[in-house]
């Protein structure tokens, strides 16, 4: 037994043991800082473990939570400060961007850590999208850019202007058209990626951030910063049919498995919000701290949990949706953001 699963284990322990688990954690933490750690059970006999990736932005290093376990198994420097992230669809390989001091996006094989690979791509990078069918990834590049990675064979094959301060790229379930806020212009602009090019834009509130599309493609849900809401976009038509006041400061949103809800962030404030998608209407708003940032929505078995960051207290909560209640606090020990699942086929997670 190696020494995270030994750690695992003393968790539930009392007494001395207890203080002798919390040592270890902290030993385990440092250890983390300063390079990758062996794991001996990333797997199990049916295939492996469904992950959360979590970059930890100005740390250098990449969070790797077991969902099973709902526990962190590595944290490993990558020399690198990430916002943003992308795991292969078959879980080998993670596509770290640098938001800051590089130009070129780093390639990580997940089982040793190893750097592989790197792809140029002109610029500082912020977030990272895979295509449906996980041939392509998508990357917003500074200033104005979406670099278009084959990542078969890890090189280029387009660069779009698309506009000064790109956030994010969500694509249609059938790959058709990819949707990428415009911070700098409070828009959305709409790619046709058969023709690689800018097919129209669709005006937003202020400063959108984030998005996050619906499992049937037809509804895009875009933060808006400075507005402090969210816009709805109808992808048969690209244009707004609903916006939605969510708090101060809107920053992650991610929709259900089911499409019938959307959680967002209020990074300005201590609440996120839960929109249900048939009225679009705010259900309700739930206190959870100071600095809430990017976050997950993942389904086990009938449940829905919502992995929430904490930038005020450098933890990922892990939250029952229906209940909103906490059953964990994730440490690691500096500002977490942007999320990568990895669900295998096998796994009971969706």
């Amino acid at each position: 037994m190696d020494l995270y699963a030994r750690y695992h284990v003393c968790q539930k322990r009392r007494g001395w043991r207890f203080v002798l688990c919390s040592l270890l954690g902290w030993v385990l933490f440092m250890l983390g800082g300063s390079g990758s750690i062996a794991i001996t059970w990333a797997g199990t006999p049916e295939g492996p473990e469904a992950l959360l990736y979590v970059p930890l932005g100005p740390g250098k290093k990449i969070a790797v939570i077991n969902l099973a376990s709902q526990q962190i198994m590595n944290i490993f420097a990558v020399g690198i400060e990430a916002h943003g992230l992308a795991v292969t669809q078959d879980g080998k390989e993670l596509y770290v961007p640098a938001l800051r001091g590089a130009t070129d996006i780093a390639i990580f094989r997940t089982d040793t850590r190893e750097r592989i690979g790197t792809v140029e791509v002109g610029g500082t990078s912020h977030h990272l999208t895979l295509s449906p069918d996980g041939r392509f990834l998508y990357a917003t590049v500074m200033p104005s850019s979406v670099v278009v990675i084959d990542t078969k064979t890890r090189q280029v094959v387009s660069t779009l202007t698309v506009g000064p301060g790109p956030g994010m790229v969500v694509v249609t379930p059938d790959g058709r058209y990819a949707y990428v806020t415009i911070g700098e212009l409070d828009q959305v602009a709409v790619l046709d990626l058969a023709a690689q090019k800018v097919v129209t834009t669709i005006p937003v509130g202020a400063l959108p951030d984030h998005a996050a599309i619906t499992p049937d493609g037809k509804r895009i849900y875009v933060t808006n910063n400075f507005s402090g809401n969210v816009s709805v976009i109808d992808t048969t038509q690209n244009t707004v049919v609903a916006t939605i006041p969510t708090g101060k400061g809107p920053h992650g949103v991610a929709v259900s498995p089911d499409g019938t809800r959307v959680y967002v962030s209020n990074r300005g404030e201590t609440t996120y919000a839960v929109i249900d998608t048939a009225t679009q209407q705010v259900l309700r708003r739930v206190e959870v701290g100071r600095e809430p940032g990017h976050l997950s929505l993942i389904e086990q078995s009938g449940t829905l949990l919502l992995y929430l960051n904490l930038l005020s207290t450098h933890q990922v909560l892990v939250i029952e949706a229906q209940t909103d209640k906490v059953l964990t606090r994730l440490e690691v020990g500096v500002d977490p953001h942007a999320h990568a699942l990895f669900l295998p086929p096998s796994s009971p997670f969706r």
